[in-house]
């Protein structure tokens, strides 16, 4: 899957490529104006023509009339990407591509988004993702916007990130509920969070991670039975992980599991509970000297 998505990546990126040089080499503005109006009266079905038409009214600073044209194309050709991707790149989507030109655009928006927040430019790397969620929306580009709004001190526009995910999926999708359950983390609803992360591991065909995420909420409660349960159901889930039995082990494996995702004070707070379980642990003692330094 990884493979085919940089595959469609790199020939979108090779569509804009051949766009940029065209821009960069055409004719000048008037003159090519006239053979395009020319064309269009001959062949108004031609979706090319629309996107050189466009081509020149952005060129000549008549942006509402490029995207006109773009969208035209993209009506007329609905396969195709560079048509699209103009059209997308010129204003907000009011119409949806099909679902394999989607894909192909979102890989697109998420490579230049995950590029400028490797170079901490959180404001481009937000348009970019936002370009991207509305096309296919998910957890993993949810999580990428979070990230960024989280960055820029823009918690509110998290939280209703992952509801418009939740209202997009159907309730028999686990990743509805998971949705849910992160949009309550973000508000505090440790309760909240709970059910929606329980009814997420019903439904979904590896809960392993549903279930950790209730039992770190009911550890926020200080709820420990509740907490012990869910992380019994984590490791049913996942005979292959090392740490089995003990609650002690449980909190130590939800230690590793948000010291993983990078969520330092969640890590600490599980191996402290772990090393409440089971004092003088050397190893525990070692995990929490390790994130404290």
């Amino acid at each position: 899957m990884i493979g085919k998505a940089l595959r469609l990546m790199i020939r979108i990126m090779a569509m804009l490529v051949t766009v940029i040089l065209f821009l960069l080499n055409g004719h000048e503005i008037a003159n090519a104006a006239l053979q395009i109006e020319t064309a269009l009266r001959l062949r108004p079905e031609s979706a090319s023509t629309w996107l050189l038409n466009g081509r020149n009214a952005w060129l000549a600073g008549k942006c509402s009339e490029a995207r006109e044209a773009w969208r035209r194309a993209v009506v007329l050709a609905p396969q195709n990407r560079i048509a699209w991707l103009l059209y997308l790149l010129s204003g907000p989507k009011d119409l949806q591509p099909e679902p394999a030109v989607a894909e192909g655009l979102t890989s697109y928006f998420d490579f230049q988004g995950d590029r400028a927040r490797s170079a901490e430019k959180w404001e481009e790397a937000l348009e970019w993702y936002e370009k991207s969620f509305p096309l296919v929306p998910d957890v993993s580009t949810a999580n990428r916007l979070e990230s960024v709004y989280l960055k820029l001190e823009r918690k509110g526009e998290a939280i209703a990130c992952w509801e418009e995910l939740a209202e997009s999926l159907p309730e028999t999708d686990p990743e509805h509920w998971w949705a849910l359950g992160r949009a309550a983390e973000l508000r505090e609803d440790w309760e909240g969070a709970a059910r929606a992360y329980g009814h997420g591991a019903e439904l979904a065909p590896k809960p392993y991670d549903y279930w950790m995420h209730q039992g770190a909420n009911y550890e926020r409660l200080k709820e420990w039975g509740r907490a012990e349960g869910a992380y019994r159901k984590a490791v049913e889930a996942r005979p292959d992980l090392p740490y089995r039995g003990q609650p002690w082990q449980w909190a130590v494996q939800l230690g590793d599991w948000l010291a993983e995702a990078g969520d330092k004070e969640g890590a600490l707070a599980a191996y402290r509970q772990a090393l409440e379980w089971k004092p003088g642990d050397e190893g525990i003692e070692a995990k929490i000297q390790a994130l404290e330094k």
